[in-house]
């Protein structure tokens, strides 16, 4: 597309890069060691260092595990120091140097890091440089892309995985339909899959990247979370109700029952393509 001329220049731009992720899990614990109710309630804490960049989530499983992610914020200086780092180097060896350098930040219920990265397996323990961008280009041809591929998000959201998910029901839906394998056609049901998909997945980027500012120690981040405290919880609600509008439905499978207060958005892949024999009503 870059040779004819066809793709646009703010695809060819580089992936807006400004946060690191180590993330792991640990084995299970035995009583003594695990520090959190033993039934299996899901424990969720998460903790902002006052005096460095750093935000840890930390949250338990009914295995007795516990899952725990750091964010490393990067400046200016940190940034070009780990200009090198990309998603390629994924893995337990990426994320040695950057273990030893948190062991001792304190976390939840007189935990450090360490205690939780001893406790982890080393080759469930990665490292990631967090990416976000919004891409115009999502099919060529025969050729189409989804999820992380058109429209990488923060995972601040909790948005990424639920977007792909949509986009691949939506897909399946147009491809279904398709009569011939003639290039016109093929070509016309990748377009209405991105013209229904773009507007979530630009949604879902905007979202994610709002939700990831409330961690932020600068200024505006300091006032998101000073307007938040304050927030009426109906209004919360409200806003987080927005994330959760999405649900989209195979067209060629018995429709799942929707027992969800908050009204399904509608899906022009399931009135379009649905046979004619299969309702396209959900009983809620």
């Amino acid at each position: 597309m870059d040779e004819r001329g066809l793709l646009p220049a703010s695809d060819k731009e580089s992936l807006k890069s400004s946060t690191i992720c180590l993330v792991g899990q640990t084995r299970p614990l035995e009583p003594r060691e695990f520090q959190y109710p033993e039934d299996n309630v899901c424990v969720y804490e998460s903790i902002l260092l006052n005096d460095k960049p750093i935000f840890i989530v930390i949250f338990t499983t009914a295995e007795k595990t516990i899952c725990w992610m750091l964010l490393q914020f990067l400046d200016q200086e940190t940034s070009k120091t780990n200009s090198n780092f990309r998603s390629s180097e994924w893995g337990p060896e990426a994320a040695d140097a950057m273990c030893n350098e948190v062991r001792d930040y304190s976390v939840a219920r007189g935990m450090k890091m360490g205690d939780l990265i001893d406790a982890t397996p080393k080759e469930v323990i990665c490292k990631v440089m967090l990416e976000e961008k919004l891409f115009e280009t999502w099919n060529y041809g025969r050729t189409v892309l989804l999820g992380d591929a058109c429209h990488k998000m923060s995972p601040a959201g909790g948005l990424g995985a639920q977007t792909a998910m949509g986009d691949a029901v939506v897909l399946a839906n147009y491809i279904n339909t398709l009569t011939t394998v003639e290039s016109e056609d093929v070509e016309k049901a990748l377009k209405a899959y991105r013209n229904e998909r773009y507007p979530i997945g630009k949604e879902g980027v905007e979202t994610s990247a709002a939700m990831f500012s409330i961690i932020k120690q600068d200024l505006m981040g300091r006032v998101i979370r000073f307007i938040l405290s304050h927030m009426p919880r109906w209004l919360w609600f409200q806003i987080l109700a927005r994330s959760v509008r999405c649900r989209p439905q195979i067209s060629f499978l018995p429709l799942a029952e929707d027992t969800c207060q908050i009204k399904a958005m509608h899906q022009p892949s399931l009135q379009n393509t649905r046979p004619k024999n299969m309702a396209t009503s959900v009983q809620i």
